[in-house]
């Protein structure tokens, strides 16, 4: 597992300012066997929420993350991952979720 951030990885900078004024950051967490030698590995996505009311979203997406990989020992998800990079990203719309609105606050909203 690797925990980094949208701007780390594709270069995509949030435009919303977190309650420190710098912006927020969209975690991306990439799961997969990095001592596969597969190099035609499938890419499978999970977004956790888009819109800051749907609450469930991000407790299920980090059980899932949980799950797989208290899992990886498993022959099952062993072999998965031999195969696959999961791309989870648990909540995108932080301060939207915290405020219990659908849509994101610009940086210039109060």
């Amino acid at each position: 597992m690797k925990l980094t951030t949208a701007s780390e990885k594709y270069g995509i900078k949030h435009r919303v300012n977190c309650e420190n004024e710098k912006p927020c950051e969209v975690d991306v967490v990439l799961i997969t066997d990095v001592n596969s030698d597969n190099d035609n590995k499938k890419q499978v996505y999970i977004s956790g929420a888009l819109h800051g009311d749907e609450v469930i979203g991000p407790n299920v997406a980090y059980y899932f993350i949980e799950y797989i990989l208290m899992s990886a020992k498993d022959k099952t998800i062993e072999r998965l991952l031999s195969n696959m990079e999961i791309i989870v990203t648990p909540m995108t719309n932080a301060v939207g979720y915290y405020h219990k609105e659908r849509e994101e606050r610009l940086s210039n909203e109060a």
